[in-house]
């Protein structure tokens, strides 16, 4: 394969098909890193609603800059064609895992559940909606770190009529009834895709199951999932209530949003934010065989320790790839970071701002401000007047620090929770988790050139030769996120924790990027 796409992108090798878009490796020839472009199908870029709400949703995604989503680094018109350029991620979809190892533990599904919620929690709070979350589109990488892909091609096909009128299987299985009804979409719409993927990681099997997606779609309207408890009895009581708060067939009855997912999850006392999985362990641990899926990239998933959240970022692969190198931290700068491939003279320190008092989000968007990152949070007890606030910051507000520089923040989580009786389990658990990395803020302004990969529009010409190049693997880390309303009032409020996954070897790969 020889091409140069849009004057700068070196198409490497097609690593993966969907029914929205060809996924290719390529390389963007300004910084030298290999990137995931998804060339979109010739009938949709035909489409002018399509093309108008993929402008407008590539915009979007791009906002949302988190450790657990695969970043959106670029998009435009190429020819007769639209393409959007994502973070490649090296590794294995959850599909992947699954499919060798039938059903995971309790608290390796919630660890990465965990981080499945956080990205959501990041991008509902951007006023993103994903609508097609699935295994398919949940990756792991090398490090253990989670990513959700596909935000900006799925909403835009979503929101003309696209997903519904050519629903494939895999689609339907996770779709919300709203979805399906074409009523209007929320982020609980997420919510309930997240649930029926935490029944499928805990049962070995789906809630609903069917030889074709109008059977299955069906069943999300009337029917309810088999009681999980049936299923795997020595599931708690707790665990199935929140699930199946997920997956409330009336939008206005489930969570919320991510956030109030990732808060029910975090109160579990199964949930264990520090937990390492190793998934060289027994392959199988019962539930329904499962057909189809490449072997696991790696023994992956479980949750990714504190010290990896600060500076990853990724490269996303497909299934049957072979594994290739892992990269380390050390390297890993150059995908994550725009001007790494370009350095330049070491600017000034940065005085920190002072963060106590505020918000997650409005810390978040302070050190943006500032020229700085959000590095881990955690918590500790605190007056019921600062839960969810700043309680204490590092480096302190004032101090000169280099540009870059990671802020860890410790969050307000209110006074402590009186002790159980014998009969009532445990006492909600203190969560200490890693946090989003927020990447500076990329132009609004769809004509704009960007000076490193960014989400702005371009058109360009003709092609240009190449070379091919090996196939790739993942990234993907939990993080913590602000929270948001829950209409459920009976969760544990706390600040969240993400997920992820502990590499143990290798093997076949597989990829977010396969199902666009």
């Amino acid at each position: 394969m020889s091409k140069v796409i849009a004057e700068h992108y070196e198409l490497r090798s097609q690593i993966g098909r969907g029914g929205l878009a060809t996924v290719y490796q390529a390389r963007d020839l300004r910084s030298g890193v290999d990137v995931a472009l998804k060339v979109v199908h010739q009938h949709l870029s035909e489409d002018a609603r399509f093309v108008a709400l993929f402008r407008q949703q590539a915009l979007a995604a791009a906002r949302v800059t988190h450790t657990n989503v695969a970043r959106v680094l670029d998009y435009g018109r190429w020819h007769d064609t639209y393409y959007l350029v994502e973070e490649l991620v090296h590794g294995s979809s959850l599909a992947e895992i699954l499919a060798k190892r039938g059903r995971l533990s309790p608290v390796d599904a919630l660890s990465v559940g965990a981080a499945v919620a956080t990205a959501l929690a990041a991008a509902h709070g951007q006023q993103t909606v994903h609508r097609d979350l699935r295994p398919g589109n949940v990756l792991v990488d090398a490090l253990g770190i989670v990513k959700v892909t596909d935000f900006g091609l799925a909403q835009a096909a979503s929101q003309t009529g696209l997903t519904m009128t050519t629903m494939a299987l895999g689609t339907a299985y996770y779709a919300a009834p709203e979805q399906i009804q074409g009523q209007p979409t929320t982020p609980a719409a997420d919510v309930y895709s997240l649930g029926v993927m935490l029944y499928e990681m805990l049962a070995g099997r789906r809630p609903f199951e069917g030889s074709n997606p109008l059977h299955v779609a069906m069943q999300h309207i009337n029917e309810d999932p088999p009681d999980l408890g049936m299923l795997v009895p020595e599931l708690s009581e707790a665990i199935r209530r929140s699930i199946n708060r997920m997956l409330g067939k009336d939008p206005h009855e489930r969570l919320a949003d991510g956030a109030a997912a990732l808060r029910s999850i975090s109160s579990l006392p199964e949930h264990a934010p520090h937990h390492v999985f190793n998934a060289s362990q027994p392959i199988r641990v019962g539930g329904s065989t499962r057909r189809g899926g490449s072997r696991l990239a790696g023994t992956l998933v479980g949750l990714l320790i504190l010290a990896l959240v600060a500076g990853s970022g990724g490269v996303l692969a497909v299934a049957g790839s072979q594994y290739l190198h892992a990269p380390s931290i050390s390297e890993l700068p150059a995908i994550t970071d725009p001007q790494a491939a370009d350095p330049a003279p070491q600017p000034a320190d940065i005085a920190v701002p002072s963060l106590v008092g505020l918000s997650l989000n409005q810390a978040t968007d302070r050190l943006a401000q500032s020229g700085l990152f959000l590095g881990s949070v955690a918590s500790r007890e605190s007056s019921p007047s600062e839960i969810g606030e700043v309680v204490e910051q590092t480096p302190a507000a004032g101090k000169p620090v280099a540009p870059d520089t990671r802020v860890r923040l410790i969050l307000g989580s209110g006074p402590a929770a009186p002790l159980p009786s014998a009969s009532s389990g445990a006492s909600p658990r203190q969560s200490t988790s890693p946090a989003p990395s927020p990447m500076p803020d990329r132009s609004d302004s769809p004509t704009a050139e960007p000076k490193s990969p960014t989400a702005t529009p371009r058109q360009s010409s003709s092609p240009a030769p190449s070379s091919p190049a090996p196939t790739p693997v993942a990234t993907t880390a939990p993080s913590a996120q602000p929270q948001s309303g829950d209409n459920q009032a009976s969760d544990a409020t706390k600040p969240p924790a993400g997920g992820a996954v502990q590499p143990q070897g290798t093997a076949n790969a597989g990829t977010n990027q396969q199902h666009p």
